[in-house]
């Protein structure tokens, strides 16, 4: 006896070809295409697409409040110690008013410390490539320790200038004067040589 001649839904081949003969043709449906894509395929002259460009968005003005009111100082919020560490967070003039240095309730070296660890660990892993000078910027952070509510690195060869700023992520107040004195000059230089 042949197994396409059983027919009793019992023996596995039987069962095999019933489920065969059971189960639906599948329909294909037609492809949608675009009108852009049928004047392509038409060879109808279209006009270019303009290249995307991805951007974040802007912050609205409600989530930009929020963001800066977590952070403004005001009578009744003095600065507070960091929920880690415990020390007194830094207290800063942001432009917009007075700021709490940090992010959150965590102080500028213990949020930085979360932050470089992660990123370091994704680059051991394989995941994110570094340049070599920023992985030792990062590593150099995490020995930094609050002076004054300031990330002060006390590594750092000199502090009042921008190698100490950039190099070794020092926030004490010279080391950030010598920085925004920095900028000053080169915004300066910058509108000179634009100038006609």
């Amino acid at each position: 006896m042949n197994d396409l001649d059983c027919l009793c839904g019992v023996c596995p081949p039987c069962r095999r070809s019933l489920r065969e003969l059971d189960r639906p043709v599948p329909v294909e449906q037609p492809v949608q295409l675009s009108a852009r894509a049928r004047a392509i395929l038409d060879g109808t002259p279209t006009a270019p697409i303009p290249p995307t460009r991805r951007t974040s968005a802007p912050l609205t003005d409600a989530a930009r409040e929020r963001y800066n009111a977590s952070r403004r100082v005001s009578g009744n919020n003095v600065p507070t110690p960091c929920s880690e560490c415990g020390q007194l967070r830094g207290v800063y003039d942001g432009g917009n008013g007075i700021k709490l240095s940090g992010r959150g309730t965590l102080c500028e070296v213990c949020a930085d410390r979360h932050r470089f660890t992660a990123r370091l660990a994704r680059h051991e892993n394989g995941y994110e490539p570094l340049h070599p000078q920023n992985r030792l910027r990062m590593i150099r952070a995490l020995d930094r320790v609050l002076k004054d509510g300031r990330a002060y690195h006390p590594g750092a060869a000199q502090h009042g200038t921008t190698n100490a700023y950039n190099g070794w992520s020092c926030r004490c107040k010279p080391c950030v004067d010598a920085k925004i004195a920095d900028r000053r000059n080169h915004r300066t230089r910058t509108k000179e040589t634009t100038t006609p």
